[in-house]
């Protein structure tokens, strides 16, 4: 894709924009990473929700979705900061009611298929919604501070330069296609150059930090590589099934949320499961 010189600087401003509004959640304070984030996991679930009943004609309720997976982030969130009991549990009670009524409100659907409204709302809650509530098991890992842990600012850096390394690779020297059906433009070259990108900001944070030794960075990077590249294809999967280019146009040169955030929906779980076994190994 050629892109004009007035495309090239929109894409480059608001991909900067995008880039300084997440840095600075994961690094200011908690309370604006709650907030931004919660607020990211609710306009992603809104928009799968958004095509997938436009295009499978059903009509989960994106309202009750959007407050649920808002809910699911809140009790992430407020189980690491100790929040007091009643409080956590209040929330607790209210997300698994919400998703009760969600639930059995599908045995009154008018559709003709109320099976694939069920279904959908239950993928969009463990793709979308169950991703960004571990972000807080990252962000709050092994670090009592109140601008949180290193490793959720690691997975965005190296899912950026996994994308970026792999863009390149794949433009300059791409020739394998990796899943020709679901995105044509992939290669297996760009694959790898993505990996030697994330292998790069890996040897970078184990020189800055302690939390993880040298190997567990280069295996929590090539983790991230991987199960991004994963996520990216599975969302490229979800497109073409649709038959859409972006999953929407929320920033300008970029497509939506879903488009920029799918890599973190399955790389976050990936590493939530290897920060456990770290745990037990130590």
């Amino acid at each position: 894709m050629v892109l004009t010189n007035s495309e090239f600087i929109k894409r480059t401003i608001f991909g900067a924009l995008y880039v300084i509004v997440i840095v600075a959640a994961l690094t200011v304070h908690n309370y604006l990473f709650g907030v931004v984030f919660a607020i990211l996991s609710m306009l992603t679930i809104f928009e799968f929700h958004s095509i997938t009943n436009k295009y499978y004609n059903i009509n989960v309720n994106k309202v009750a979705a959007l407050v649920l997976t808002c809910l699911l982030f809140c009790l992430f969130y407020l189980k690491n900061i100790n929040v007091c009991t009643i409080v956590y549990n209040t929330t607790l009670v209210v997300y698994a009611i919400g998703v009760i009524i969600t639930v059995v409100a599908q045995l009154f659907n008018k559709k003709s298929d109320p099976i694939n409204s069920l279904a959908l709302f239950v993928l969009g809650q463990i793709w979308v919604a169950l991703p960004f509530a571990l972000l807080n098991k990252l962000q709050f890992y092994n670090d009592s501070s109140s601008c949180g842990s290193i490793l959720t600012l690691a997975c965005f850096v190296i899912i950026w330069c996994n994308d970026t390394f792999a863009y390149c690779a794949g433009s300059i020297i791409g020739q394998h296609r990796m899943a020709k059906r679901i995105s044509p433009k992939k290669t297996w070259e760009g694959f790898f150059g993505g990996v030697i990108g994330s292998l790069i900001a890996a040897v970078i944070f184990s020189h800055y930090t302690t939390i993880l030794t040298f190997w567990q960075w280069i295996v929590f990077a090539e983790i991230v590589a991987i199960f991004g590249t994963l996520g990216d294809l599975l969302e490229s999967m979800l497109k073409r099934t649709i038959g859409i280019k972006d999953s929407g146009n929320a920033i300008p040169g970029h497509g939506g949320w879903l488009d920029r955030l799918d890599s973190m929906l399955i790389a976050v779980p990936a590493i939530y499961v290897y920060l456990i076994i770290v745990d037990l190994i130590k």
